[in-house]
């Protein structure tokens, strides 16, 4: 990991003191609070960024787990990381009900088409009184042209810019809506919005983009216009596996 991808890793992931107005998600606050040697799910574990993450915030404690694509490139499996294979396209999650304190899936329900499944079996194997976090992109992503440099990095400027992407993208109204209709509570969505990443913006990607900082150019735009939507919500601690989708009608037309 070069110097930039360095800094731009303690940026999001381990946000401390000032760097805290910059990048503060809800779900590192979460994984921070969790008891001792509690358990994440992470959907999509690609990278292991959920163990990463909690280990620079000082939960090395923690235990994870998590699934992915039988075809996914999943190598290097971490010391104690149990790892299952899943096609959440046609699978069921291979774990009983009830079993995580959080179960993260970090844009992964752009990528299925099914996304109301994938959500189900988040809950499902949810601890009552535990956490479910999701990211994706936003409306926003819609707002921007491809990425203009650094092809080999695959960074992302345009919903587009990922081909595995599927369907739509996904607002904080969409994502609230989601977790009100299957009875979650503690509901909290945002899209990932900072007005100090939008008032520099017009000196920074210019500047990102010369010295070609992908990271930091891609950082910088997705903050500046709330490019990813984000849900942090708890299953009640009434509810064991009734994890059933009901529609919500508007009150008003």
């Amino acid at each position: 990991m070069n110097t930039v991808d360095a800094f731009c890793d303690k940026l999001m992931h381990a946000p401390k003191g000032i760097s805290k107005v910059l990048h503060n998600p809800p779900s590192i606050k979460v994984i921070k609070s969790l008891e001792a040697n509690a358990k994440i799910l992470d959907v999509g574990c690609s990278g292991f960024r959920q163990r990463h993450i909690s280990i620079l915030n000082g939960r090395a404690d923690i235990q994870h787990f998590g699934i992915d694509h039988p075809n996914s490139a999943i190598g290097n499996i971490p010391d104690g990381f149990t790892f299952q294979s899943c096609d959440i396209e046609k699978e069921t999650f291979p774990f009983e009900n009830d079993f995580f304190d959080m179960v993260v899936a970090c844009h992964v329900i752009e990528h299925v088409r099914d996304p109301l499944k994938l959500f189900s079996e988040c809950i499902r194997v949810c601890k009552p009184n535990g956490w479910i976090s999701l990211e994706a992109p936003s409306e926003k992503s819609l707002w921007l042209p491809g990425f203009p440099f650094c092809r080999e990095g695959f960074f992302s400027l345009s919903f587009f810019d990922d081909p595995t992407h599927f369907g739509r993208p996904w607002s904080s109204q969409s994502l609230y809506r989601l977790a009100k209709s299957f009875g979650l509570v503690e509901i909290h969505s945002s899209n990932d919005f900072n007005i100090l990443a939008l008032i520099f913006s017009p000196i920074l990607l210019p500047l990102f983009f010369i010295l070609k900082f992908g990271r930091l150019f891609q950082y910088t735009a997705w903050k500046a216009c709330g490019w990813n939507a984000r849900l942090i919500t708890k299953k009640p601690n009434y509810v064991s596996n009734e994890n059933e989708f009901k529609y919500i009608l508007p009150k008003t037309f």
